[in-house]
């Protein structure tokens, strides 16, 4: 689950060495969606991410396409406190050993 706590400005995401630009502490599903699909890494596909925004109860982003049947390396998050002073956390809910898919909330 990857969810922001108050108003804390921006944070990048990282996986697969690759790092995403700046996302604001407020994006929507489709905005990170896009920032991790921009990655090398991550082809388009690859992730679903679900949820409204990073406000309120967060987002879950879940490793498909590539990634099926594999599990994945941590997706980490830098937080930046321009903006605010609360912070984002990042949260694995769900190992992907053995399975279709990896969830990682972001909250």
């Amino acid at each position: 689950m990857l969810r922001q706590g108050g108003a804390c400005g921006n944070i990048t995401l990282t996986f697969g060495g690759d790092t995403t630009a700046t996302i604001a502490h407020n994006a929507s599903a489709a905005t990170v969606l896009a920032a991790l699909e921009a990655l090398d890494s991550i082809d388009v596909g690859d992730v679903l991410v679900t949820g409204t925004d990073l406000t309120g109860s967060g987002l879950t982003i879940t490793f498909t396409g590539q990634y099926d049947d594999t599990n994945v390396s941590d997706l980490t998050r830098t937080n930046s406190t321009t903006g605010g002073a609360g912070t984002a956390t990042l949260t694995k809910t769900t190992d992907g050993a053995n399975r279709d898919s990896i969830a990682t909330s972001l909250g």
